[in-house]
Formats: C-alpha cells, structure tokens, sequence
C-alpha cells in the first residue's frame, strides 16, 4: 500500500490545478479542497457554532493508484463542466527540463 508519489504530488499542483488556476482563476488551495470532496465525498463539521463541508479524505493517505484515480477525476470533472483540458503529465518531464 505504497503512498501518493512526490511526482503525482507535483503533476497534482504543478500541471492540473495551474491548468485550471489559469483557466479559471481560482485559487489552487480551493480546487484541491473541491476536487477531494466531489472525489471522495463530503463530511459537515461544526466550528464555533458554523457549518461547512469538508472532503472526507485527504489526497497525502492516497495510495498511487487512488492518486491516479483522482488525478483522472479531475481531467474528466474539468473537461465536462468548464470544458478546460488538463493534460496528463509529462512522466519525462526531469529528463527533457536538462
């Protein structure tokens, strides 16, 4: 049960939300949070008497394959709904940045 890659993480923040950061303008942090909750479900906490919904999961107890899973999510969820393309990354991206 190996653990979300340092990769995933990077093509997570550095390629799918700049994508949509850009494309939309919203904040990363925001996406992050949104993607997770539509991903993985929602959970409604109370704190000081207010309610919110936050994701059930969190992305850093992802295996790699549930990882992959969510990062898929996020293509199909950003292409159906706001119709902006996140590309899959670049698996040579350090050996071609040389």
């Amino acid at each position: 049960r190996k653990r979300r890659s340092q990769d995933q993480n990077a093509a997570l923040w550095g390629v799918a939300y700049k994508t949509l950061s850009d494309a939309t303008g919203n904040d990363a942090e925001d996406l992050h949070t949104f993607f997770l909750g539509e991903w993985g479900g929602w959970e409604v906490v109370s704190v000081m008497g207010q309610t919110r919904r936050v994701p059930k999961r969190r992305s850093s107890k992802l295996t790699t394959a549930e990882f992959a899973e969510f990062y898929g999510f996020i293509q199909q969820r950003s292409a159906e709904t706001v119709g902006v393309y996140v590309p899959d990354p670049d698996p040579f991206y350090w050996r071609n940045a040389a």
